[in-house]
């Protein structure tokens, strides 16, 4: 099971394998706050500690499609690596 310490190293390759580039790294205590893009479009991608868990969202509301399509994305395919 991740956790905090072990989310920057899964983060790197789940955003290496869906070819998107990482543009700012934040964090605090409780979670880590990236901004990635993905396809030119910016979208965050949060670990929270609290939930232990990760999730992508969009940054406004045209990143919903983009959205949708990581959904199809990660439900169809899976690496090696389980990603």
């Amino acid at each position: 099971m991740g956790n905090w310490e072990t989310f920057p190293d899964f983060a790197e390759a789940l955003v290496s394998q869906i070819n998107a580039k990482i543009i700012k790294k934040s964090n605090d205590v409780t979670m880590h706050w990236w901004d990635i893009e993905y396809k030119n479009t910016v979208l965050y991608f949060i670990y929270e500690d609290y939930s232990n868990g990760v999730h992508i969202e969009p940054t406004d509301k045209n990143s919903n499609e983009i959205i949708m399509e990581l959904f199809t994305v990660f439900g169809s395919e899976k690496s090696i690596d389980g990603f």
